[in-house]
């Protein structure tokens, strides 16, 4: 490489950092959100030249390659916050590839799921479907409980999106199996809010009254504030729907 490419390489690197920081910031909680986005804004074009000079090398340089590989997952809560959709879907594209040429299977699988995320928030659930299934692959392969448990939740998302409840409630209570198995009281409390959802599709608003007091016993036991708010909300409305077919 020559000296220009050295230091593209050094700014690369350390930009990547200052986005992984902000985003452990964020994931911090209380004043630390507002500290983690203002450092995320403060260099995000800096961030963006960084992520753009690794993705053009990437079939250069193995060092460049790595970055452009684990770059979308080091600020994988504020990109999804912050970052348009499409520039989202490009980069983890990019990321994608490289993982594939890196045999990096852990990565890739990362990358697949939040493709599937990316397209789900665009409305393109069959699409997001697809990436999750091949998540799904990769995460039985290389016994990644907790990514098998989540893709499948996902997939339970899509399918209720996309108004099939009964496909979504099967993959909602395998994620549900994974999560008390792997004694996950947030992702458990996740499940049976969205199996509650899920019921009413069916016409089962007794099923979903259940589910849905299951998830608030566990948001209040965890002190899940915005959980519980949501379970509340929910039940009021699935016990009126339940008075008006009596």
């Amino acid at each position: 490489m020559t000296t220009f490419q050295e230091d593209c390489l050094r700014h690369s690197a350390h930009y990547k950092s200052v986005l992984a920081k902000a985003d452990d910031l964020y994931l911090e909680g209380g004043n630390s959100i507002i500290e983690g986005l203002a450092m995320f804004d403060l260099n995000w074009v800096n961030i963006q030249f960084a992520n753009a000079w690794s993705t053009k090398c990437a079939d250069k340089d193995k060092r460049a390659t790595e970055l452009c590989s684990t770059f979308p997952n080091a600020g994988a809560y504020l990109l999804a916050l912050r970052q348009n959709p499409q520039e989202r879907i490009q980069w983890l594209e990019s990321a994608l590839s490289s993982s594939q040429y890196l045999k990096d299977r852990h990565t890739e699988g990362l990358h697949l799921g939040n493709l599937g995320n990316a397209f789900y928030h665009l409305g393109e659930y069959r699409k997001a479907i697809s990436f999750y299934k091949r998540r799904l692959i990769i995460a039985i392969e290389i016994k990644d409980r907790p990514g098998e448990g989540n893709v499948l939740g996902n997939l339970g998302r899509a399918y209720a999106a996309l108004s099939e409840p009964r496909r979504a409630i099967e993959f909602f209570k395998q994620a549900l199996t994974f999560a008390r198995e792997d004694g996950d009281k947030r992702k458990e409390g996740v499940w049976l809010s969205n199996l509650g959802l899920a019921y009413p599709d069916l016409g089962d608003f007794d099923k979903a009254i259940g589910a849905y007091k299951q998830a608030l016993t566990i948001d209040l036991a965890i002190s899940d504030s915005r959980g519980e708010g949501v379970d509340l909300g929910n039940l009021g409305l699935a016990y009126a729907s339940l008075a008006k077919i009596r």
